[in-house]
């Protein structure tokens, strides 16, 4: 033991830096942050092992449904710590070993390892609920194994990938092509991959509930293959004149995530040869991103940086100067320690990212709600100029977690699919489903949908605040003529605070 502190005691302290600053900023709470992604989706399917959120990440279920049994903080800190924060720095540290075993170069590994720490895609999803962390983690794992040749492992990791997120599946099967010994190592892979998925089929035919519809084999079809096909229609949705504009934000913003490493891991990348699997690695989010309208799809950036991460620090090899090679490596390992060290006065949660919590503060105010109550949760609209935000329809799950837990008839409606007219998979008016489905759960008379007043989508950004405002008191005065007896409440955002807000009662007798 004392052999092993003395030869990577250095290793050890960069690694406690690294952990202690994630640590310092994880999430303590729920947060509109983690809600802008998936957060109350998976604190339900941690707290009560359900299937919440296609395509259902049966292994991250699994995992997260544990981290939730440890008495420590509160559950979405819980999850967020022992999910994403310890997966992070488990592929720091993998990050770090992985160029070590493959160049003889003794500032590689630190500068792999420094890039991976301090990107700011990578460390904002790593400090809240999410499965984009926790699935790199995986895949880069599968990576690692396969350079150290313990194949069985490989095909463990690659088959749980599968269980994660979907978006990395690709990257597995690549690596099943490329490696002749991953490939004999099958059974492995497909066993790790069926078993995972054999736990959503459970769940799904014994009827337990999931994500907007109820159990059941036939929902539990419609919920798979619907998700599937509405997931997938994402891919193609930015218009091609937004591309350039697209592709400039990601060079800015990997030029900021990577600082003076960018030039090694360009060098690197340059050598298709030698950097085909990790590209691989890092190519599948780039396309999303290059063609999904939403924003939001940033985030699966995170998935990539464990691969961009190595390529930094294998490129630096290239550089054939030698006085060039120490400037850069220099240059790298300083840039990236800053955006490390930086972190905490940028993306600390709880203290100058959403102090007040207020995803907290909306959960708080449910036992004050009448029973019967109706909270609409409102998509959210940026119109270039100012955002206008509520809850983004997350506050949906938050409100089916304390109904659950307190036997409570609250009425959560996800204003998005409730006025929504689309067909999913050429038969199935979702919309009128969801309808259907509420009135069937707590005897709620849908009101009149306002889609159209949408003009093309709900997500057009040229809608004004003007036109948004009349949307939503459309939708607001539907629901309470219908419901005379019922309170109806939403969430309405400050508009100078993206997480600060209120509910906002409408109307109704109780």
């Amino acid at each position: 033991m004392k052999v092993f502190i003395e030869k990577y005691w250095k290793e050890g302290a960069l690694f406690s830096v690294i952990f202690a600053i994630y640590t310092l900023c994880c999430t303590p709470n729920m947060t509109w942050i983690g809600y802008d992604c998936d957060l109350g989706d998976f604190l339900n399917s941690a707290r009560f092992a359900m299937v919440t959120h296609f395509p259902g990440y049966p292994f991250y279920t699994m995992i997260t449904w544990l981290a939730a049994r440890i008495p420590i903080g509160s559950e979405a800190f819980r999850l967020a710590f022992f999910v994403s924060v310890i997966p992070a720095i488990l592929s720091v540290i993998i990050v770090y070993f992985v160029v070590r075993k493959q160049t003889a170069n003794k500032f590689a590994p630190y500068i792999a390892a420094l890039c991976l720490a301090g990107a700011n895609v990578f460390f904002m999803q790593a400090i809240i609920p999410e499965t984009y962390v926790f699935t790199a983690f995986i895949a880069i794992s599968t990576y690692a194994l396969i350079v150290y040749k313990k194949w069985r492992l490989s095909a463990l990791f690659g088959g749980l990938t599968f269980a994660c997120h979907w978006m990395m599946v690709p990257f597995v099967l690549f690596l099943f092509v490329y490696y002749k010994d991953f490939r004999k190592q099958w059974k492995i892979l497909i066993s790790a991959a069926i078993l995972s998925y054999l736990y959503v089929i459970i769940l799904g035919v014994m009827g337990n509930s999931l994500s907007m519809v109820g159990g059941g084999t036939n929902q539990f079809i419609h919920f798979i293959l619907g998700s599937l096909i509405g997931n997938m229609s994402g891919w193609l949705s930015l218009p091609i004149w937004q591309l350039p504009q697209r592709i400039g934000l990601t060079i800015a913003l990997f030029c900021v995530a990577f600082g003076v490493a960018v030039i090694p891991m360009i060098m690197y990348f340059r050598d298709f040869r030698k950097s085909r699997v990790l590209i691989a690695g890092a190519f599948i989010p780039f396309i999303y991103y290059f063609g999904c309208f939403q924003p939001i799809a940033i985030h699966h950036f995170a998935m990539a940086i464990p691969f961009m991460a190595v390529a930094a620090g294998l490129g630096i090899t290239q550089i054939k100067s030698e006085k060039l090679k120490k400037y850069l490596s220099f240059g790298a390992i300083g840039v990236s320690s800053c955006l490390l060290i930086a972190m905490p006065f940028y993306y600390d949660i709880g203290v100058n990212l959403d102090k007040n919590l207020t995803a907290t503060q909306f959960a708080n105010t449910l036992p004050s709600l009448p029973n019967g109550s109706v909270v609409l949760n409102i998509l959210r609209v940026d119109n270039g100029n100012k955002s206008i935000y509520a809850n983004g329809g997350y506050g949906y799950t938050t409100i089916k977690q304390y109904d659950k837990e307190h036997n409570a008839n609250l009425i959560p409606i996800d204003s998005l699919t409730y006025s929504s007219e689309e067909r999913m998979f050429a038969y199935v008016d979702y919309g009128e489903y969801y309808r259907q489905q509420i009135y069937k759960d707590y005897g709620f008379i849908p009101a009149t949908p306002c889609w159209s007043c949408f003009n093309t989508t709900p997500y057009n950004l040229s809608t004004t605040i003007e036109q948004y405002s009349g949307i939503l008191s459309t939708l607001l005065e539907n629901l309470s003529v219908a419901n005379p007896n019922r309170s109806i409440y939403y969430y309405e955002q400050n508009v100078d605070d993206i997480y600060g807000g209120s509910l906002v009662k409408v109307g109704g007798n109780q």
